[in-house]
């Protein structure tokens, strides 16, 4: 039955499909030298000549492939008898193509994907358990160069099913200089964007308090999210049974319903692109928007200043709750492999190594790595207030469940986000609830078939 799920996730889940805590002391990174010292003994135990296929996606700029591609081939300094062949998987069809080659039995040895991917497979005993490397930082006294979240969060049944590469977090954005001119405050509740949003409304007929995507892969994520991150979690229970139909998820359906009614947000936001709401706060016809932590660059890469635009830290949720909405993404090595130690000691160097994909192949999200963090380019960085904010109180919309589930990739391929979110826009109050009940049952008959 779990090969046929993967199948049928395949049809289910869209080829776009994205992504998509404790404080841990910083420890010395780990260098190339100390890497190479780490795996030296295993690869000389076998000197036979062993080729790995690592599929990756592209993270960054147009730079980073390249950049990705040459530190996974400069492995061939640490083990001269392992030759290591990158491939650059587009994102437009990557659910398709990993679905494709696991069915065919033409897996990569190791891998990054969508966020839940690891998960995904895990389900089909399609993953490999990278404990062996979590061991090894242990002893080498580096694993705390990572939060514990995010750690145990790829703890599932007992496997590692990936190491931590980067952490995306949802974000919203005010125009500082309007706050400034209106005498707005920094928002710190939802009442405060509501009242915040008045104000910026006032400047035109035009202009409009907040401005977010819900169509489109990736897009909806104000629901499940950003507000149901914040509030606590909203699909699950800590158990990881399916709850939907609960105190928060009205509470967010209310309040972005009178965004709504009193005119705050774009009129048709429902059927909105995030490129259309992010083009739209750009041009100074927004107060404020929610994007990702990767869209500040983008700002100012348009010509914004930072005495325009600034990061709203975590806000506090209605019921006191102040998270903040963050997709982990991992690296992960296929059960299949006819070469799983040499992948996983590879995995683990290139890992250790990574600083290269920020510093030159520009990569967007905020590292995993405690050390990384700390190089000179986030001091000024696009990304510093939210490593400083909402780092530290990261959860997943899978919370109050810790790890990582299979039917993560269910929720995101279904595009439940949107159809909440959209349904709170437009529906009515008994609508929205069948709705919600609908998701539930839906989603907990995944859940028996998948996490159990």
């Amino acid at each position: 039955m779990k090969k046929t799920m993967v199948g049928a996730m395949a049809l289910a889940l869209s080829a776009a499909m994205l992504l998509t805590a404790c404080t841990a002391q910083q420890s010395s990174p780990p260098t190339g030298s100390t890497a190479a010292e780490n795996t030296s003994s295993a690869v000389q135990e076998n000197t036979e000549p062993v080729t790995l296929a690592f599929w990756d996606m592209n993270w960054g700029s147009s730079n980073y492939p390249a950049a990705a591609e040459a530190l996974a081939k400069k492995y061939t300094e640490v083990a001269s008898n392992v030759t290591v062949n990158y491939t650059s998987v587009p994102w437009g069809n990557w659910f398709e193509t990993y679905s494709t080659a696991v069915a065919s039995n033409g897996a990569p040895d190791v891998a990054t994907g969508g966020g839940y991917m690891p998960f995904q497979f895990a389900a089909s005993n399609e993953t490999a358990d990278l404990k062996w490397i979590y061991d090894e930082w242990k002893k080498e006294g580096t694993l705390d160069d990572f939060l514990e979240d995010d750690i145990e969060y790829w703890n599932w049944k007992g496997k590692y099913l990936a190491i931590p590469s980067d952490k995306d977090f949802r974000t919203m954005f005010i125009r500082k200089d309007w706050m400034e001119e209106d005498g707005v405050s920094m928002p710190k509740t939802w009442d405060d964007v509501y009242e915040a949003a008045k104000v910026f409304d006032r400047r035109g007929s035009d202009v409009y308090g907040l401005s977010h995507g819900v169509t489109g892969s990736g897009n909806g994520m104000v629901f499940m999210h950003f507000l149901g991150a914040n509030y606590g979690g909203i699909l699950y229970d800590k158990d990881g049974n399916a709850t939907v139909d609960t105190e928060g998820t009205y509470v967010i359906q209310k309040f972005l319903r009178k965004l709504k009614d009193e005119k705050l947000v774009p009129e048709g936001i429902e059927n909105y692109q995030g490129e259309d709401a992010s083009k739209l706060f750009g041009a100074g016809k927004a107060g404020m928007f929610i994007g990702n932590n990767s869209h500040l660059r983008d700002f100012y890469t348009a010509g914004m200043t930072k005495d325009q635009i600034s990061v709203v830290p975590p806000l506090t949720a209605p019921n006191g709750n102040s998270y903040s909405a963050v997709s982990r993404n991992g690296q992960m090595v296929f059960e299949a492999s006819a070469n799983k130690q040499t992948a996983m000691e590879f995995l683990k160097w290139f890992n250790e190594n990574s600083e290269i994909l920020w510093t030159e192949g520009e990569r967007n999200n905020i590292p995993a790595r405690i050390s990384i963090q700390n190089n000179d380019m986030f001091k000024d960085d696009f990304r510093t207030e939210v490593i400083k904010t909402y780092a530290p109180v990261g959860h997943q919309f899978l919370w109050p469940v810790t790890h990582g589930i299979p039917t993560g990739s269910y929720v995101e391929g279904q595009k439940i986000d949107m159809q909440m979110l959209q349904g709170a826009y437009t529906m009515s109050d008994d609508d929205f609830k069948a709705l919600c009940l609908k998701i539930k049952a839906d989603l907990q008959e995944n859940i028996d078939n998948m996490d159990q």
